[in-house]
């Protein structure tokens, strides 16, 4: 792959210094795609030299089923088990090392490409996107982006010559588990009724709800959190203690038709104190007069 990617930039400064520079009075557009940082993680050595495997960032959720508390999520770990193959965390670190090389040998050919003197003002005016993949060890040693929602696209800009942008995958929130009326399975909502619905926003050994979970950001359909009303329970069992929040079922958006024949979505979102978004959903059930 390593080899086949440096023809592939090869091809392309070649390309755009002939086809492309004839074409400057029209528009055209030139797909490139690079294996890298795909599998094996065999990565050159002088951008392996540039990440220490001792000194890497560390891993914020290590695969271990017990973080998990979505079956999908535990579903789609066992079944994507990259991490199982690792004997230690000293093998693992140097896996994660060869793939960050490997983006940055990706981005070095891009930057071939793009500042080759054979490609001088081609790109002028112009604007080039790069589309990237998660790098394994932000939040799982795996590439799969399965703990945050994610994939936001830049709009097309125009920009000066040898300058583009990156059209990556953005972080968006971290994914939680919640419970809307905890150890309840209908979890209907009626939302005309003067009533206070429960949704448990669930810890885990990493995240600590009721220390970090901001109560003045949260938002529930357009509606916020009681400020006053909380409580801090184990909800599920697992010996840490969980954040309940409550909302006023009169101060939620009103439910659609198709949201009316059920089961729906209902989504929480809010901050940590950090500044960190998160989200969270659950199915609900609508009823009352606004679903007659």
């Amino acid at each position: 792959y390593t080899e086949y990617d440096m023809k592939v930039r090869d091809r392309t400064v070649d390309w755009l210094a002939q086809e492309g520079a004839a074409a400057r009075d029209k528009p055209w557009a030139l797909f490139v795609s690079f294996l890298r940082p795909h599998y094996p993680l065999i990565c050159p050595k002088p951008f392996f030299d540039l990440y220490d495997p001792e000194r890497l960032p560390p891993i914020r959720f290590d695969g271990r089923a017990k973080e998990y508390r979505h079956p999908v999520i535990n579903g789609l770990r066992q079944y994507n088990n990259f991490d199982d193959h690792f004997p230690d965390a000293r093998s693992r670190n140097i896996a994660r090392a060869s793939y960050f090389g490997l983006c940055s040998f990706v981005d070095s050919l891009i930057g071939d490409v793009l500042n080759s003197d054979e490609t001088g003002g081609v790109f002028e005016p112009s604007y080039t996107g790069v589309d990237r993949e998660f790098p394994p060890g932000t939040y799982d040693s795996a590439r799969d982006p399965i703990w945050r929602l994610v994939l936001t696209l830049p709009e097309p800009v125009t920009l000066p010559a040898g300058e583009y942008f990156f059209s990556h995958h953005v972080l968006i929130s971290n994914a939680i588990a919640i419970d809307v009326r905890p150890n309840n399975t209908d979890n209907q909502i009626n939302t005309r009724a003067r009533q206070l619905v429960p949704i448990a926003i669930f810890s885990t050994e990493d995240f600590d709800a009721p220390a970090e979970v901001d109560l003045g950001t949260i938002e529930v359909r357009g509606s916020g959190v009681s400020q006053t009303r909380f409580d801090i329970e184990d909800v599920d069992g697992d010996g840490i203690d969980d954040l309940v929040v409550y909302v006023r079922a009169r101060q939620l958006q009103k439910p659609s038709a198709s949201e009316c024949a059920g089961p729906a979505k209902l989504r929480l979102t809010g901050s940590l104190y950090s500044g960190e978004s998160f989200s969270g959903v659950d199915d609900v059930t609508y009823l009352g007069p606004d679903c007659n």
